[in-house]
């Protein structure tokens, strides 16, 4: 018998220790594990948000980039005189003169209206001119990115980005402010 009564004192738990105590720290584990969890996919959607974002904002810029080298080329292949005018901007689909050489209307889906079209997105640009007194000074181009509804392609949201350039910066170089 006294084998029988050391036994059951070896199994029984420490001084101060419950068994219960297991589930506690497994829950408080559980919930701080959780926190960080949802606190880095915040983190992550935010940052992808933000990517978005740029790659959206730097289409535009391209778009408008665009439109400036056209502009200026034909600026220069025009005797350096400002061809199109406010009522008839660049665009795309338009010569120099501003004249559509095919119709682009807003549901068109022919890439040769746009400067980019790829699956989400499509980019065109607008130059217009801005006068000082009756001089043309400047151009006005604006860069336009239409977001498409993925089922449809059909335009869901338009971002653009304005940018103003000089009329006397040589070809290959421009300066927007």
């Amino acid at each position: 018998m006294p084998t029988q009564v050391s036994n059951i004192l070896l199994l029984s738990p420490r001084k101060g220790f419950s068994p219960a105590f297991a589930l506690p720290a497994v829950l408080i584990v559980a919930t701080v594990m959780l926190v960080v969890l949802l606190s880095a996919v915040q983190s992550s959607v935010s940052t992808n948000q933000s990517v978005g974002t740029q790659y959206v904002q730097k289409l535009a810029k391209t778009a408008a980039d665009s439109g400036i080298a056209m502009a200026k080329w034909c600026y220069q292949n025009n005797g350096s005189v400002v061809t199109w005018t406010n009522q008839r901007l660049l665009k795309p689909n338009t010569d120099c003169t501003g004249a559509d050489l095919f119709n682009c209307p807003t549901s068109s889906t022919n890439a040769a209206c746009y400067v980019l079209t790829s699956t989400g997105y499509r980019t065109k640009f607008t130059v217009g001119v801005i006068y000082n007194g009756t001089t043309p000074s400047d151009f006005d181009t604006v860069g336009i990115v239409e977001e498409l509804r993925k089922t449809s392609q059909a335009p869901v949201n338009r971002i653009t980005y304005s940018t103003k350039t000089n009329l006397g910066v040589p070809a290959g170089t421009y300066t927007t402010y």
